[in-house]
């Protein structure tokens, strides 16, 4: 049976603190059903061992060593490869809050009809902590008709009477790593990352 949610993580020369404490997080999740995908991107030290290193000790991770090619080519190893209804890309110096998968798998069992699912997010540094916000609204469901809105707003430099009701979550936030995605509908409509982007390749992907 396949587990209901995959994560995807892309590594290359991630500092062994912040990479060991995102493995260990989302293994920890209060929600069991998942799996993790650690794609090791050819990285020229010992992340590709600390990967395979986990792998011995829990069954629901699978590491994927590749030469490298790109954070945007690994995630789209990870796609392939996965085997969960849904789709959550972690990069490899962040983590989880170990109810995520659970508040996720929760929402997505409320909202069935949903392709993707967006939720709040936390910069950390040194010196502070920034809470990552939005437009979106809590708890809310964007029609297609309202992205179609969207789309037309940003192509043509019109507003539409729907678009001024709505004001749609995807429009302010272009982060890869704050949405679950459904796989029917990432692979029906042969959605991958852009190969060869170094930076901002999530603007191209959302």
């Amino acid at each position: 049976m396949n587990p209901q949610i995959s994560i995807v993580v892309p590594v290359y020369k991630v500092e062994e603190d912040f990479l060991r404490n995102c493995i260990e997080r989302i293994l920890e999740q209060t929600y069991s059903d998942i799996e993790l995908i650690l794609v090791d991107d050819g990285s020229p030290d010992q992340c590709g061992e600390i990967c395979d290193e986990y792998a011995l000790t829990d069954k629901r991770i699978r590491v994927i060593h590749q030469i490298n090619r790109g954070v945007s080519l690994a995630r789209n190893t990870g796609i392939k490869n996965a085997c969960g209804n849904w789709i959550l890309f972690v990069d490899a110096d962040d983590w989880l809050e170990k109810d995520a998968c659970e508040v996720l798998a929760l929402a997505a069992q409320k909202y069935k009809d949903c392709d993707i699912i967006q939720f709040r997010a936390y910069q950390n540094y040194a010196v502070n902590e920034k809470k990552l916000d939005t437009s979106i609204k809590s708890n809310y469901i964007y029609s297609s008709e309202s992205i179609d809105d969207m789309l037309f707003v940003y192509r043509n430099g019109m507003q539409t009477p729907n678009f001024r009701k709505q004001s749609i979550a995807v429009a302010t936030s272009y982060f890869v790593w704050d949405k679950m995605y459904k796989r029917k509908f990432l692979r029906e409509n042969g959605l991958e990352f852009p190969p060869g982007i170094k930076i901002s390749e999530d603007k191209l992907f959302i």
